[in-house]
């Protein structure tokens, strides 16, 4: 049977009566009489049907939905008004002021499979801006609450987590509350964060602040961090934390993912990495929470004037010749492995270099003309005892030039073509893009392929003393292009 909880609320300044389904279908009972309801609208945030308020609207509703079939009104016990536009703040403030932290659990009127009497509690976290439910087992409440598609079931703590909003706590209470459970509410207070830490704890906690005075972090990042770090001592008691592994560290972070925002989880990962790698002296650690986004590797476009004035350091036609098709005329590597030695008038025709600049095409006829006289070209531009290049071997050619000439400025802005289509933000490219320069000129511009992952994990010894900031940059950098560029 499906539900609809009725519920007064002050929308957009405006008394309505939210009419909110367990189990919306259209086409339903539900549906049809809904849409037929005098000056009835759908609020797409909220995602409830709200009717003008009116003093008898029990009374009107229930005739309204009278002849619906398989469909239960479940009317509020008490009025509760909230704000479509308010702050989190403000909304949890409400929360916070509806519940009392000692109400009693009431008895119940619905017994679960067992036979035993249901009951919840909401424990609200006007910290971090959230509320938490736990419930006794029943399918029946774990299904209703799914069904409002706001919250997280986080198994391993066996209870939900919902966004502080009162409009969502209005709707979770109702659920409740149509089972026949009054649940018990309790605000979760900063003060017990640190409520019975072991002596081993102290210690622990003791040894992390000392550490931060002696890296010179700043009394805010100090706070937050020591903050971070109480919450993760808390949540690991009768634990030696000292001896968790990387994979039992990256669980916790992913539970910590549903439970906090982004912000607050940076700052989560960021203590915990202080904590292993600079108390402990632990190898830095990397937790991959982002989802992967593809990277469009668009191939670099250099104007005529810009690849001339690099080609022109170069001696040898071949490399200029590679660079030029690649960079200016941006001709795919698999085309011009094909390319005939008399290719002088593939331009001319359907073919158009980009920009059709009249001194590139000259440049590009001169150009094959000195290949065929300096190699005495048989078939091809780029060939092997009269074999065309693969494409492998014109690429391992192509990169091997690049690192040769010590081309910087092709890397930088062909990375940062790459770079502007990604999804990072305009800073975080710009630190990305001087973090791997530098990389790059500490191996002499050596193409990125032919760096092994030895010379990676040296390079990154190098920079153990600069500030975790500065660590975390750099390693997020490297995998940036290394696993998703190169």
């Amino acid at each position: 049977m499906a539900r609809i909880f009725v519920f007064s609320v002050l929308h957009k300044g405006l008394r309505r009566i939210a009419l909110k389904t367990d189990s919306y279908v259209a086409g339903s009972d539900f549906d049809i009489i809904t849409r037929g309801l005098p000056d009835r609208a759908y609020s797409k945030s909220l995602k409830f049907w709200h009717v003008p308020y009116r003093e008898d609207y029990r009374l009107w509703l229930t005739k309204a939905y009278n002849n619906a079939t398989d469909l239960e009104l479940v009317f509020s016990d008490e009025e509760t008004e909230t704000r479509r536009n308010d702050k989190l703040d403000k909304a949890m403030t409400s929360v916070s002021n509806i519940s009392a932290p000692n109400i009693e659990v009431g008895p119940s009127k619905i017994n679960n499979t067992a036979g035993e009497k249901l009951v919840a509690r909401v424990l609200v976290d006007k910290a971090n801006k959230k509320f938490y439910v736990e419930h006794s087992f029943s399918t029946s409440i774990f299904d209703a609450l799914a069904n409002l598609n706001i919250g997280t079931y986080v198994k391993q703590d066996r209870r939900w987590v919902f966004p502080g909003d009162n409009v969502i706590y209005v709707q979770v209470i109702e659920v409740l509350r149509g089972f026949g459970i009054k649940p018990q509410v309790v605000s979760l207070a900063k003060s017990e964060q640190r409520a019975n830490f072991t002596h081993s704890f102290e210690l622990l906690s003791k040894r992390f602040a000392e550490t931060m005075l002696l890296r010179r972090l700043s009394l805010r990042t100090q706070e937050i961090y020591q903050h971070c770090f109480h919450i993760f001592l808390q949540d690991h008691k009768n634990i030696v934390v000292e001896e968790l592994t990387y994979g039992d560290l990256f669980s916790y972070i992913k539970r910590q993912a549903i439970l906090l925002s982004a912000t607050q989880l940076k700052q989560m990962i960021a203590a915990i990495k202080f904590f292993y790698e600079r108390v402990l002296g632990r190898d830095k650690m990397f937790f991959p929470l982002a989802e992967k986004t593809e990277v469009r590797k668009t191939t670099l476009f250099l104007p005529y004037t810009e690849i001339r004035s690099l080609l022109d350091g170069i001696a040898s036609p071949g490399d200029r010749m590679l660079l030029f098709l690649v960079y200016h005329a941006n001709l795919p590597l698999n085309e011009i492995c094909t390319l005939s030695k008399d290719a002088e008038h593939i331009f001319q025709g359907p073919c158009r270099m980009p920009g059709n600049n009249a001194l590139a095409l000259e440049y590009y006829t001169n150009l094959v003309a000195e290949l065929k006289q300096t190699y005495a070209l048989k078939a091809f531009l780029f060939e092997d005892n009269e074999k065309p290049y693969s494409l492998k071997t014109i690429k391992g050619k192509l990169y091997r030039i690049l690192g040769h000439y010590k081309l910087a400025q092709i890397y930088r802005k062909q990375y940062e073509v790459i770079l502007k289509q990604s999804s990072l933000s305009s800073k975080t490219q710009v630190m990305y893009l001087s973090a791997f320069m530098r990389f790059l000129d500490y191996y002499n511009y050596k193409h990125p392929v032919f760096i092994t992952d030895e010379e990676v994990r040296d390079y990154l010894l190098l920079h153990r003393g600069k500030s975790t900031a500065q660590q975390d940059i750099l390693v997020s950098s490297l995998k940036f292009f290394f696993e998703r560029i190169h």
